[in-house]
């Protein structure tokens, strides 16, 4: 059951209800005998003795408008098509209902937005009923459309999406049948996805719907988990599947349009991929694009891989497998459906070889940490994209988008508040400051200390350090040869990203994995400065989401964007936060130790992208219980910063305050 986030809950009157179908029945159309009857939530009277001994099949729906439902399958399908598809489902979802109904069931369409009735009028059968509905979140409104039905007077209610078009009759019927029996219980039908098509109750069970992580793989265990905090029995319907990506809008394609498939299933969902698909009705659901996404064996290039592939997209990774990162060669967390290509994006070949027949290039490949070798920074960030560019010029090739992979590590230093001044744009605090033991961000203008602030896309960049550099380079070479050749191409500047996969080799990148295998080691995380530092934190997961949406949305194209969750973090707090989930007791060590360029605070501006739609899903606590998980399951976790730092020192990219050496 997809977690739609743009609808608005309301409270509702019956006097609104009735002035909405008042409104309604004015138009005095001839097609009024077919508006379908809207009941109030909390009067009883509506409903006669008879159905009040029956069951609510109750699909929730949003008005299928263009623009408004089925927005994840845009594209492949154009938003006038997604609607389309999203009345059919209807359609199909309702006739199943319609079949399963009988003496002691009504069909029922919980809708929304008000004012929208008319619409369903071609929609839904005659003697379906509608009630509105209400709540603030997704959780709330499936507790509202609960409690609604059952005031009403339903002895029970199953609430069903409007996703899973070939969910048959037999399978409503049999939810109704369980939920006439005495005892208290619950009826869930269980997605693919680890969500629900349909739950019934026979109660106000609210806390069914309550902390629930909604629009994850985790709604079907939480749900259960829910279930028996309440003591209440579960029985599981055959499981089914949400069609809201391309994905599963391709494993529906396949299910309906197979000559073997069964002609009273979705007959109407049926009916329109045939047509979308012409004279090939295959052809409805091939409209998927495909991505090269280099350094895919990656943490970032990962994640976002599995992601294309969930949504349907044909993937092409490119790797090469930088033993810094990967010291035990391929990992096994490689997509089994990509087809991986070990190699260096700076071999002309191989990089003219892995852009063939691609579509949109995912740019996550670089040498990035605080690791010593400034010619290969260049050699690989800058170079290596500048190349990629030029063959995708040269070879002429159909290129639709490209996303370059940026960083926070572009800006000199974090947006600040001054006292006198309001909001600076501070540099990159001198090296001289930093030998005095001075952390502070000082005010450009008057030298007072500044409070931080979420820094914008339009503050100041230069790069203060050799990977924040070449990070320059491949935002602006992307950028601009995007303009020239009329691409449509995105910087994202990701925050600092965390999460499963990053690596526990690379003792040059990561703070949380570094204060891991320390303290795995029963070694004190070490802090830079006096640990007081702010960095924003999103997990990879998100991270791989918003490459998605700037690779769908043209809202971003042309810009370079920060992506982020808007919140500062100590470096403190985070080995204490590490500390405290492995339950390893060492304080971390501050050694008066600095590296020049670091900026001190760093916190998203992330309005740009949120505009666009993103909206992080994982907080810093799941994040970093989820990366412990994937930790404590790898074999061997070394210590490798210690060596790492003593080659930082010995080569001036990490410095002792004057303090300290005395």
């Amino acid at each position: 059951m997809e977690a739609d986030q743009n609808l608005a809950g309301r409270t509702l009157s019956v006097r609104s209800l009735r002035k909405s179908l008042n409104a309604l029945e004015a138009k005095g159309s001839g097609r009024m005998k077919l508006a379908h009857r809207i009941l109030a939530p909390k009067v009883t009277e509506q409903i006669s003795p008879e159905s009040t001994r029956g069951c609510a099949l109750a699909v929730m729906t949003k008005a299928p408008r263009t623009g408004h439902v089925k927005t994840r399958l845009v594209p492949p399908l154009t938003a006038d098509e997604a609607a389309a598809l999203n009345t059919c489902f209807l359609r199909d979802t309702a006739a199943a209902i319609l079949e399963a109904s009988g003496k002691n069931v009504q069909g029922i369409a919980v809708y929304t937005p008000i004012g929208a009735e008319e619409t369903y009028i071609d929609i839904l059968p005659d003697n379906f009923q509608l009630v509105p509905q209400r709540g603030d979140g997704f959780g709330e409104r499936l507790a509202a459309a609960t409690e609604d039905l059952l005031r009403i007077g339903f002895q029970s209610v199953c609430l069903i999406d409007s996703d899973s078009p070939t969910v048959p009759s037999r399978v409503y019927a049999e939810a109704a049948n369980l939920l006439s029996i005495r005892e208290d219980r619950v009826v869930i039908g269980p997605s693919d996805d680890g969500g629900y098509y349909l739950i019934g109750l026979k109660q106000d069970h609210r806390r069914l719907f309550k902390q629930i992580d909604w629009s994850t793989e985790r709604v079907l265990e939480q749900t259960m988990q829910r279930a028996a905090e309440l003591d209440l029995e579960v029985k599981l319907l055959p499981a089914g599947y949400d069609v809201d990506d391309r994905a599963t809008l391709r494993r529906l394609c396949d299910e309906l349009l197979n000559p073997n498939a069964k002609d009273q299933v979705a007959p109407e969902t049926r009916r329109f991929l045939r047509e979308l698909g012409g004279p090939r009705p295959d052809l409805a659901c091939n409209r998927m694009k495909r991505a090269l996404v280099t350094g895919g064996a990656g943490l970032i290039g990962s994640h976002l891989a599995d992601l294309l592939v969930r949504e349907g997209w044909t993937v092409r990774v490119l790797d090469n497998l930088e033993p810094q990162t990967h010291r035990r060669g391929k990992p096994d967390w490689i997509n089994k459906h990509v087809e991986f290509v070990e190699g260096d994006l700076r071999d002309r070949e191989t990089i003219s070889a892995a852009l063939d027949k691609i579509d949109v290039v995912f740019h996550e490949a670089a040498y990035g940490g605080y690791m010593p070798e400034i010619a290969k920074y260049v050699h690989v960030n800058s170079f290596g994209t500048a190349q990629m560019l030029e063959v995708i010029r040269e070879k002429k090739l159909s290129i639709q988008k490209i996303i370059v992979a940026s960083s926070q590590a572009v800006y000199s230093e974090g947006a600040g508040i001054c006292p006198n001044h309001g909001l600076v744009f501070p540099p990159v605090r001198p090296i001289e400051q930093l030998r005095k033991g001075d952390w502070e961000v000082h005010c450009p203008i008057c030298g007072a200390i500044t409070k931080s602030a979420p820094t914008p896309e339009n503050a100041p960049v230069g790069g203060e350090t050799v990977y924040g550099l070449t990070k320059v380079d491949q935002e602006k070479l992307v950028l601009l040869w995007g303009k020239q050749m009329g691409i449509p191409a995105v910087a994202l500047r990701y925050s600092c990203t965390h999460g499963p996969r990053q690596s526990i080799f690379n003792p040059y990148t990561g703070v949380i994995a570094i204060f891991c295998t320390r303290l795995l080691n029963n070694l004190p995380p070490v802090l830079y400065e006096d640990g007081e530092q702010t960095r924003d934190f999103s997990f990879v997961e998100d991270i791989a989401r918003a490459n998605l949406l700037a690779a769908e949305t043209d809202k971003l194209d042309g810009l370079a964007v920060n992506v982020g969750c808007g919140k500062g973090t100590t470096i403190r707090e985070i080995a204490d936060r590490v500390s405290d989930a492995l339950k390893i007791d060492i304080e971390p060590e501050a050694r008066g130790e600095f590296r020049p360029g670091e900026m001190r605070h760093l916190t998203t501006d992330a309005t740009r992208v949120r505009a666009a739609g993103y909206e992080p899903r994982v907080d810093l606590a799941t994040g970093i219980a989820r990366y412990l998980d994937w930790i404590r399951s790898q074999s061997s976790v070394r210590d490798y910063f210690s060596e790492a730092a003593t080659i930082l020192r010995n080569k001036g990219i990490v410095h002792q305050v004057e303090r300290a050496r005395q």
